[in-house]
């Protein structure tokens, strides 16, 4: 799988959070090669980050039926499936991604989703902090873990992972909210 000049400039975009933009590079991309999962998997990324998540859905529904085996494929369709309110079907997303990867730091932040949706903020707490166990900079777990915690009315830990969060990317809007 040969990455193109469009996929690359898309992966550019993407990481600086232009996603439409990324969008449009990925889809020139799959023009030249559509059955390219890993274009697929950044394209859904592009259209859940732009709340487009059934299509988003359907994208990395393509990129498995390519990839079945990739933890990360199953951990961007738990995400989705969050957005969608189709919790059962996350976690066994999730399940399926920790399967393949058992150190997938995704799948347990997918998790974390999850069990917020589902306001099971201990478990939504756990799976944060098994995120972050896996990968200390993991801002979208360290994030979740600030929620639970606050949901749980553990004010002062709350405020704690916030200042640390702040302390660690002030310009992550994230951190903000």
């Amino acid at each position: 799988m040969n990455t193109t000049p469009a996929a690359q400039r898309g992966m550019t975009l993407l990481e600086q959070k232009r996603f439409p933009e990324a969008e449009k590079y990925f889809r020139d991309s799959l023009a030249q090669d559509p059955n390219d999962p890993l274009a697929l998997y950044h394209l859904a990324v592009c259209l859940t980050q732009q709340d487009r998540d059934r299509e988003a859905l359907e994208t990395i529904d393509r990129a498995l039926a390519l990839e079945p085996e990739v933890s990360g494929f199953h951990a961007m369709r738990a995400f989705v499936l969050v957005a969608l309110r189709r919790i059962p079907d996350s976690l066994a997303a999730s399940d399926e991604a920790l399967r393949l990867d058992p150190d997938s730091d995704a799948a347990f932040t997918a998790r974390a989703a999850a069990f917020l949706a589902r306001k099971e903020w201990a478990t939504a707490e756990l799976a944060a902090k098994k995120a972050l166990e896996l990968n200390p900079e993991n801002a979208v777990a360290a994030n979740q873990l600030a929620h639970a915690l606050r949901f749980q009315n553990r004010l002062a830990e709350s405020s704690e992972q916030t200042d640390y969060m702040l302390a660690q990317d002030p310009d992550n809007s994230e951190n903000h909210a």
